[in-house]
């Protein structure tokens, strides 16, 4: 199957005359619309090639046989993968999470384990806890005993027990902790991300998004870190997500790793806890409140789209549009303009890539694939990356 687009040069005007035309979000359109069109820019072309990738019937054969790949792969491959990810994520911040300079974390999320194993390895006297609802049977930290627990839950149904009970979500070390005292962990790794699901809802993932964050707060020491996978689309309920943790981190910096290039997420690496009391209580209270609403929203019949969720859905502070666009977006640009521009890259590279092989060869997608029809369905398989990435 050849791509509609038959030549670089094509591809490349058609990048730059084309107007965007995917659906976007009232808050999106807040970036599109700055006068100064230069800094929505890597936004506004990562939205133009998206849409011309998603309806490509080569890309489209090009990501189904990637996605049959993924599903071969052993676990292994994404342990290591996760590894070399996490290994960067320490070495451009100067090395701070090995050397024994961790020595409790909390993997939300673990499986299958590339996080963890490195900070055990890297950290000889850390220990740690790891929750994840599909732990993986025979995982390497299984022979950890004694320095990382496992806990096979669902993070959403473990924070909204809490919530009900009104109790604030905090993990002990172990088992047999009997302090319960809560802000104890050097590093909190919110990485839980719904995959191998079909279709997920926007309500689910919010909930998994503002579970995961609950959990950050509560669990932090002071001038504790803690690395975030997030939705690098600017989304209301994204830039509120920024905003609480600019104000209760020090440094935020992003991250896009090799296993993300050509997805909507990326690292935050957030560095410094610095959330007084006070701070966390109140931050807590807003996320408690949206989670209940969430809650709520999904047992209503046919719940919508993200779009209708911005005009039918308060927002986690309670600030209007206008005032959270106005307090975040110099920060949200900050931190995802090189994830956007990383991502079109990666996909325009993608695309690039299979119109020379398909020139090169005069049967194209037989030569190219082997076969001329793409697999049926999709895989999300291991890893957020391997989730849709556009």
């Amino acid at each position: 199957m050849t791509t509609a687009i038959t030549s670089i040069a094509e591809l490349n005007v058609t990048l730059r005359r084309a107007r965007v035309t995917i659906p976007v979000t009232s808050f999106e359109q807040k970036f599109l619309d700055l006068p100064d069109k230069s800094v929505a820019e890597p936004f506004r072309r990562l939205l133009i090639i998206k849409p011309l990738s998603r309806n490509d019937p080569g890309v489209i054969e090009f990501c189904n046989k990637q996605r049959e790949r993924q599903q071969t792969q052993q676990t292994s491959f994404y342990v290591e993968r996760y590894q070399r990810t996490i290994a960067a994520i320490s070495q451009d911040q100067g090395g701070i999470f090995e050397g024994n300079r961790v020595r409790r974390f909390f993997d939300l999320g673990y499986s299958p384990g590339g996080f963890s194993s490195w900070l055990l390895n890297r950290n000889p006297s850390a220990r740690g806890v790891g929750i994840d609802k599909n732990a993986s049977e025979g995982s390497m930290l299984e022979n950890e005993a004694g320095r990382y627990t496992i806990r096979t839950e669902d993070i959403i149904t473990l924070v909204l027990q809490s919530v009900e009970n009104g109790e604030d979500p905090i993990i002990p070390l172990a088992a047999n902790d009997g302090d319960g005292s809560a802000n104890h962990y050097d590093l909190v790794i919110a990485g839980a991300f719904p995959v191998g699901e079909g279709h997920i809802e926007w309500w689910i993932r919010l909930q998994l998004v503002l579970s995961q964050l609950l959990l950050v707060l509560i669990n932090t020491t002071q001038g504790g870190a803690s690395i975030i996978l997030v939705n690098t689309k600017p989304f209301c309920w994204m830039a509120e997500e920024i905003g609480i943790l600019r104000h209760s981190f020090e440094q935020l910096t992003a991250k896009k790793g090799d296993t993300h290039k050509k997805s909507s997420s990326c690292y935050l690496i957030c560095t410094g806890f610095r959330a007084s009391m006070e701070d966390v209580q109140k931050y807590g209270a807003w996320i408690k409140k949206m989670l209940v609403r969430l809650q709520a929203r999904s047992r209503e019949e046919g719940a919508g789209r993200v779009f209708d969720a911005e005009l039918t859905m308060p927002t986690i502070s309670g600030r209007t549009f206008d005032e959270i666009f106005d307090s975040e977006h110099q920060k949200v640009l900050e931190l995802f303009t090189e994830p956007w521009n990383i991502q079109y890259k990666a996909l325009k590279g993608m695309f690039e890539n299979i119109i020379s092989k398909n020139a090169a060869s005069p049967t194209s997608a037989k030569s190219f694939w082997g076969s001329a029809s793409a697999p049926a369905g999709r895989n999300r398989g291991a890893g957020a990356d391997s989730d849709s990435w556009l």
